[in-house]
């Protein structure tokens, strides 16, 4: 795509500086342009423009190149009023307007009217275009400082965002220590109370199993003195081993009237379940816009 615009452009120029004299043409001849007069909008050779310069009605015209004419025409200066489709040739003094001759006709008969040439002489070197440039340069410069701005702008946003991002960051990372803190200490109370209560249980296991072997080893002695022992034996036997099982027996009962039955539960912080039940957004992004402080020219 890069040379064929390459290729158009030289086709262009080439077509431009190969241009033939309007005259001439008319004439039947066939003859390179050289000169280009920007008022009669015609191409001219060498010889033409010399009597195009020397004519009354045309000694004054301003002529360029045609190379340069390539440059003039980029300009795009409408020549016809929009309104009438005429050829603007006129100028109203009173109205500032640049007028075709129907126009003047119709709308500026009374006024103070100047033939465009006229109007139009010593307008390059007046104050109107050289106040025009300074607008044009003063509004540039405005456009490159409003550039600018909106780049500053643009970066300060993203530095902003960036600023609000790592606060989002490292407050969560504060809540996730905070909970971390909480659960361990919650953990830690619930393996103490766990601890502790089944010390208690491992006590009365203990205890239970200690009477168990007991009151086998009684039972053992009743078969022995049911089987080998003699009456007195047996009634003196009977009443030890009885007032053993009446004691681990009264023992029993009192245990197991004591004996706890534990029941670990947990409630959560009233303030921690806000924070999963009420709790609807981690925080508020405030927008705010003012006015650009800059004042331009």
């Amino acid at each position: 795509m890069y040379h064929n615009v390459i290729y158009a452009g030289i086709v262009k120029s080439k077509y431009i500086t190969r241009m033939h004299c309007e005259p001439c043409e008319q004439n039947g001849d066939v003859i390179l342009a050289e000169t280009w007069c920007i008022e009669c909008e015609e191409r001219y050779c060498a010889a033409c423009v010399k009597v195009h310069k020397v004519t009354k009605i045309s000694k004054h015209h301003q002529l360029i190149s045609i190379a340069d004419r390539h440059k003039a025409g980029s300009l795009e200066i409408k020549r016809n009023c929009n309104e009438h489709q005429k050829k603007l040739g006129f100028f109203c003094t009173q109205h500032d307007t640049i007028l075709c001759l129907k126009g003047v006709q119709l709308f500026h008969s009374s006024c103070d009217i100047l033939e465009l040439n006229e109007a139009s002489k010593g307008v390059k070197t007046s104050t109107a275009l050289s106040d025009l440039e300074s607008s044009i340069k003063e509004l540039l410069e405005n456009l490159e400082t409003s550039i600018q701005s909106c780049k500053e702008a643009d970066d300060e946003l993203k530095l902003q965002k960036e600023k609000i991002e790592m606060k989002i960051q490292v407050f969560r990372e504060k809540i996730n220590k905070k909970l971390d803190t909480l659960q361990h200490q919650l953990m830690q109370e619930v393996m103490s109370c766990f601890e502790k209560h089944q010390l208690q249980l491992v006590e009365y296991q203990n205890n239970f199993l200690l009477r168990e072997k007991k009151l086998m080893e009684r039972k053992e002695k009743t078969y022995i003195l049911k089987a080998f022992a003699s009456d007195a034996q047996a009634l003196i036997g009977i009443k030890e081993i009885g007032a053993s099982v009446l004691k681990n027996k009264q023992f029993i009962k009192e245990a197991v009237s004591k004996f706890p039955v534990h029941t670990i539960t947990i409630s959560v912080d009233s303030q921690l379940e806000s924070l999963v039940t009420e709790l609807n957004k981690f925080g508020a992004i405030k927008d705010k816009t003012s006015v650009c402080a800059k004042i331009l020219h």
